[in-house]
């Protein structure tokens, strides 16, 4: 299991309160900060946890809630795989939508 000292390093832009079972902050993707609250009521695995967000982050998670909710039921999951994954599932929703774009425009 991931310490402290190593989710700080990989996330340092997020903060811990309540036992380490609630993270608040910002993530960075690919250049752009994404506003982000985390609860993992038990810390360090995710199971049973959920992302919070302001309106742009919640309108984002909604094109890929399912596989959200499916990381949140995974219960060996702990919290720095669980973010490595969202940062994964918003770049292939920004490189999805770009694509769209991009074709719509052609």
């Amino acid at each position: 299991m991931e310490t402290l000292l190593e989710m700080m390093k990989k996330y340092p832009l997020l903060s811990s309160w309540d036992s380490n079972t609630r993270w608040s902050g910002f993530l960075s993707v690919n250049d752009d900060l994404l506003r982000i609250t985390i609860k993992v009521p038990k810390y360090p695995l995710v199971v049973g946890g959920e992302i919070l967000g302001d309106k742009s982050t919640l309108a984002l998670c909604a094109s890929f809630n399912a596989q959200i909710k499916n990381l949140f039921s995974k219960k060996s999951l702990t919290l720095v795989p669980l973010l490595d994954a969202f940062v994964d599932l918003v770049i292939n929703h920004y490189f999805t939508s770009f694509l769209q774009r991009e074709t719509i425009i052609l």
